[in-house]
């Protein structure tokens, strides 16, 4: 489109004068319809607005390129995102939401889940909030699943009348041939096309908004709240909940069971409600030069000085979120959706956390101050170290790579199973101690600290063996667990390939069954371990016509099997603990199946996620011991007659390192602080992982110009400092690479769009 065209030929405006109204302004319009109100009445200019979009889109086939991307995604896919179809069940995994096409019995009412709530990441926390209240108040609910579309909604919007239709009279179709009546939906855009538009096509249905539903379950007894004193709502208006359909009271009633405290209002606020800047499609459109409508309406939420904006639609809690934390530079300030605040009233979360929930600023405040329990915990393991660290010190920097060095570290391991303090977060039914994750935490702390030699089994530990004990059949939990705790057997992890890298749903190692066996080829790589293991968590594809994420199972290959083939990546650190590892007709018995076949994703997502667990204690640790060496060096080498440290230049960059180093020790804690908590795992791993990897190469990168040319030297300081800085250069690709760690960020908490 071109700035200098008016809507309409032979350079008439459509409306006024040629130069009255150029197109793009037609995509400034959220359609909150506050102009039908507020100017003179009965001129009606919002379905004005639309009929000029139907005339760009449908006759004069032009939009912009956000646009005109999600009504492509629209018309192929049934939703306006990236994205196959088959994701739209992914954010049920684990809560048993049952489909309708699968349910034989009588459904209370149909859950309308909507596209941002199946498909957009921080929207999927929302619905599983929602199901899990359905769930914990019994009703007889069921979803359409992958049979869901669109209601239309966007399209009619944005001026695709003739989609619209389609999609609207699919979705009709769909809801008579399994006989639904009600609909409760938990976004404003869906319940407002459900209540206005569906009945002018022929039919209607007795439809909900979640935060009516819920109230009806909270009257009848069937959802009870404990409401908690520290949180400060303000309440943010749906523009299609408010303005375009008259309901404000219902979420206020929920409201009034999450906090005893009464809701701070906004200046415009209930039926006069200012939009959030995500409605009339303008969520898939660049917002003018100047003021932004979400950081205008977010300024308005933090003037109430609530410490907690709720919101009852998918496109407000995006936005606001977006505007918020931009305005606020900080997190200190939560946007919630109404069903994860009820829920945490329901589950009283706020009751019982660690973290006290008191009101600072709306902070919650941490205890970081150790039980008398993880102390004694502590002490335990610390006096256990100091009487059986091996005598003579094993090299710790990975480039010692001899027979001898990799027995001693199996003696390690069996020595830590023999003293109980191998697999320590285990259940105690399976040899471990059943520790907290704060407890791990110190465990880790305490190896760390005490320059114990590295696990050799810390893959089998920490990733496959939980993923064994949560998956596995009895036969495999009996063979293979106390293997794993004694140190007899090492595993390697088999999930990245040369095209398969971040992208693990990729993969194309391929396993065919045969009889009792699967015979697999393929390549993995950069697999740790490999080298001297004796057993490998093997992700292979086994349903090849299934979308990518579908058709994956997880198989357990012993090493030793004929066609197994390992060549170690010489990295330029010097270490070669990665490696390339090939099958050429690897034969698998069948039983050698980790949990059901085509289901491997599932078993990726637990590993990953106990890949993770605690991993900052340790590292912080390890960082910190590094600095203070650094400071020693500092204090004791000399450049032109005086000391490194009395520089001031170096002493600044020591300074900015220990800075770094405590912030990353105080989210680290914040995170474990979460986790023992049991609130649910939000983007702290990401978080985490990006900070301390970048963190890490500046450090060294700090260590080699502080101690000059020498650093670079082998002989120096045992070739330490070289090595460190050679190897962090890994840290930012390695676990997941800082690319994905922001795009998982931008995505989860910032809410961007993902690309298409």
């Amino acid at each position: 489109m071109h700035a200098d065209r008016t809507i309409g030929t032979g350079g008439v405006g459509l409306v006024g004068t040629v130069d009255s109204l150029a197109p793009e302004v037609l995509w400034q319009c959220t359609t909150r319809a506050a102009c039908v109100e507020v100017y003179p009445v009965s001129i009606e200019q919002l379905p004005k607005i639309v009929d000029l979009r139907r005339y760009q889109v449908m006759e004069e086939a032009e939009a912009p390129e956000m646009i005109q991307g999600a009504l492509s995604s629209l018309e192929s896919r049934g939703h306006p995102f990236a994205g196959s179809r088959f994701s739209r069940m992914d954010w049920t995994e684990g809560l048993g939401v049952p489909v309708v096409s699968s349910v034989t019995e009588e459904i209370e009412v149909l859950l309308w889940v909507g596209c941002s709530g199946a498909l957009v990441e921080r929207n999927q926390k929302s619905i599983r909030a929602l199901a899990s209240l359905l769930n914990l108040a019994g009703v007889r609910y069921a979803i359409l699943g992958r049979e869901e579309k669109c209601t239309g909604d966007l399209a009619r919007r944005i001026g695709h009348e003739l989609l619209f239709e389609q999609l609207a009279q699919e979705n009709i179709a769909k809801l008579k041939q399994y006989g639904m009546k009600k609909v409760a939906t938990s976004c404003p855009h869906c319940f407002n096309s459900f209540r206005n538009e569906y009945p002018r096509l022929g039919e209607g249905f007795e439809t909900l908004h979640h935060s009516e539903f819920l109230g009806q379950l909270i009257k009848a007894g069937r959802l009870n709240a404990t409401p908690s004193d520290w949180r400060q709502l303000a309440f943010h208006d749906p523009c299609y909940l408010s303005r375009h359909n008259g309901i404000t009271q219902a979420p206020r009633e929920l409201l009034a069971q999450v906090s005893c405290r009464p809701i701070t209002e906004s200046e415009r606020s209930g039926c006069a409600s200012f939009c959030c800047g995500g409605g009339g499609g303008m969520s898939f459109v660049d917002e003018p030069a100047g003021q932004r409508v979400n950081q205008e309406r977010s300024r308005e939420l933090l003037e109430t000085q609530a410490n907690t904006v709720a919101v009852g639609c998918p496109f407000c809690t995006i936005m606001l979120e977006d505007g918020i934390h931009s305005l606020k530079g900080d997190w200190s300030i939560e946007v919630k959706e109404l069903s994860e605040l009820l829920l945490e009233a329901v589950e009283n979360k706020a009751e019982g956390w660690r973290l006290e929930a008191e009101l600072n600023g709306g902070r919650r405040i941490m205890d970081l101050n150790l039980t008398a329990e993880e102390t004694q915990f502590r002490d335990e393991f610390r006096a256990w170290l100091e009487a059986n660290l091996p005598k003579e010190p094993l090299e710790r920097n990975g480039r010692k790579t001899s027979p001898d060095y990799w027995k001693s570290l199996r003696e390690w391991q069996c020595k830590l199973f023999a003293g109980g303090w191998a697999g320590v977060s285990w259940p105690k039914e399976y040899g471990g101690r059943g520790a907290t994750p704060i407890e791990e935490s110190i465990y880790l702390e305490e190896l760390v600290a005490a320059k114990a030699p590295e696990r050799v089994g810390v893959i089998g530990e920490g990733l496959v063996g939980p993923t064994i004990i949560a998956s596995g059949t009895k036969g495999q939990k009996e063979k293979f667990l106390p293997r794993i705790l004694d140190g007899t057997h090492i595993w390697c992890q088999g999930f990245s390939e040369p095209n398969a890298g971040s992208d693990v749903g990729s993969l194309a190692t391929k396993a065919v069954r045969e009889g009792d066996e699967f015979l697999v080829n393929g390549q993995k790589i950069w697999t740790s371990f490999a080298q001297i293991a004796d057993w490998c968590l093997l992700l292979v594809r086994t349903d090849f016509e299934a979308p990518k994420h579908k058709g994956i199972s997880c198989l357990l290959v012993d090493m030793k099997s004929d066609g197994v083939s390992v060549r170690p990546l010489r990295q330029m650190s010097g270490e070669a603990g990665f490696n390339e590892v090939f099958f050429t007709n690897v034969r698998v018995p069948a039983d050698h199946l980790l949990g059901e076949l085509n289901e491997g994703w599932k078993i990726t997502i637990t590993a990953l996620m106990h890949e993770r667990v605690s991993l900052g204690s340790g590292l912080y640790v390890m960082f910190k011991a590094a600095l203070n060496e650094l400071i020693q060096q500092a204090k004791s080498l000399t450049q032109d007659g005086e000391t490194l440290a009395k520089n001031p230049i170096h002493r600044q960059k020591i300074a900015q390192a220990y800075l770094e180093l405590e912030i990353f020790r105080l989210n680290s804690n914040r995170a474990l602080s979460e986790i023992t908590n049991n609130v649910p795992p939000g983007p702290e791993g990401s978080i985490l992982k990006l900070f301390w990897s970048e963190m890490n190469q500046r450090q060294a990168q700090t260590a080699m110009e502080v101690l000059g040319d020498r650093a670079q030297l082998e002989e120096f300081d045992g070739g330490k400092w070289i090595y460190r800085y050679l190897r962090s250069r890994g840290n930012t690709i390695e676990a997941g690479t800082s690319e994905i760690q922001r795009n998982i960020l931008a995505q989860r908490v910032l809410g961007l769009p993902r690309g298409y």
